[in-house]
């Protein structure tokens, strides 16, 4: 039996995010689930949360892994009443919801990677996949996507990915928290950051992610969406959400790009 009763969920949740929940034993892609909800009408905080995600997707067109009752896969509706330009640190709050939960629960240490990765000593536990639909100038909705690797074994994580990724249940050595009590975690460390956030005060947020940060004061690669290449320092994460690069004496900053190496400063 799924440990992701929608009854128990409800019961769980103590705020205003998550509420509807559609639960689904098996989806292509929550985000894509939750986008189409939100283009009729969910209101902020609808989730969309799957048992198995056969289709789903990460950063850049990547595939998104995520086996039956192995992962925690979900999307959450979002309306801020923002510009686009103001929801740069949103990945960054989301990854420091999800760290928090995830320490809450099971007492690991766990990093942030800029710009949407949870990992534990450079493997990826978690990722997030921010989706944007604006009209005019001003945001339509958001989908906020999570993913955590929760039940994984080492035998199981697909070999492409074996050297990078990891799970709860591997760091663990045990049994890991349950898929319900880890999003209703998650929800609510992301529920009073997310209103500071659309405050105007990412002050905190910004604080958090840097002192979680398993990049800064590192020597780093990054490869930005044009395809070319940055090596330089990472210096620091700007209220925007970029990362700062200390490259040849000069600072620049990323705002979009993967990391594909990072070295001992």
């Amino acid at each position: 039996m799924s440990d992701l009763l929608k009854g128990e969920l409800e019961q769980l949740l103590c705020g205003r995010m998550g509420r509807p929940v559609r639960h689904l034993e098996s989806v292509r892609s929550t985000n894509a689930e939750a986008l189409a909800w939100a283009a009729g009408g969910a209101p902020e905080g609808a989730l969309v949360v799957a048992d198995e995600q056969t289709a789903g997707r990460g950063r850049w067109g990547r595939t998104w892994l995520s086996g039956r009752e192995a992962s925690l896969t979900f999307s959450l509706v979002l309306r801020p009443d923002t510009t686009p330009e103001e929801l740069g640190l949103l990945p960054l709050t989301l990854g420091v919801a999800v760290a928090d939960a995830i320490e809450e629960l099971t007492s690991l240490d766990v990093s942030l990677k800029w710009p949407n990765d949870v990992t534990r000593d450079g493997r990826k536990l978690a990722g997030i996949l921010v989706e944007t639909r604006v009209e005019g100038n001003k945001v339509a909705a958001v989908v906020a996507g999570v993913g955590v690797n929760v039940a994984w074994m080492s035998h199981e994580i697909p070999d492409e990915i074996a050297d990078r990724a990891s799970s709860l249940a591997i760091e663990l050595g045990s049994e890991p928290p349950t898929r319900v009590a880890l999003i209703a975690a998650i929800l609510s460390w992301f529920e009073p950051l997310y209103d500071s956030l659309l405050a105007g005060d990412g002050s905190e947020i910004l604080e958090r992610a840097m002192a979680r940060s398993d990049l800064l004061g590192r020597q780093v690669i990054v490869r930005r969406p044009d395809g070319t290449e940055l090596d330089g320092r990472a210096v620091r994460l700007l209220p925007n959400g970029a990362l700062e690069i200390e490259s040849g004496g000069a600072l620049q900053a990323i705002d979009a790009g993967e990391i594909e190496r990072v070295r001992p400063a």
